[in-house]
């Protein structure tokens, strides 16, 4: 059984806590965490989302990161416009630039210094 301590305001809790599992039973649920809510996440019935309104987000891992995307797309978005993808298409593994005439490029760093090793210019029909 969890144990909380109770706030003034509906449905807030301080400092709950469970041993077993949180189920939040509506598809419409949101998890939100923080003063100011930042952290939420959210459940449609169809689709999840986490969102950090404040700033960055972090994955500090012990093993691997794995994305395993059954519909075969992992999409890059910046302020929600898709600008690059990889794709997984006959067995092939697809590295994608999504915006117009934008180029695909591999730095590196030579003993210190940043280098470009190759850039790909999609305005260039992707030449080299």
């Amino acid at each position: 059984m969890g144990t909380f301590t109770y706030e003034s305001q509906k449905y807030r809790f301080k400092n709950l806590s469970v041993d077993g599992n949180l189920d939040l039973l509506d598809d419409g649920a949101i998890l939100k965490i923080g003063n100011d809510d930042d952290l939420q996440i959210t459940h449609s019935g169809s689709a999840g989302t986490i969102t950090n309104n404040p700033g960055d987000l972090t994955l500090d891992v012990a093993g691997d990161i794995i994305l395993d995307a059954d519909g075969a797309d992992v999409i890059l978005k910046d302020a929600g416009t898709e600008i690059g993808k990889f794709d997984f298409d006959s067995s092939n593994l697809k590295i994608a630039s999504s915006v117009t005439d934008k180029d695909i490029i591999f730095q590196g760093d030579d003993n210190g210094s940043p280098v470009t090793a190759l850039t790909l210019d999609m305005s260039e029909a992707g030449a080299a």
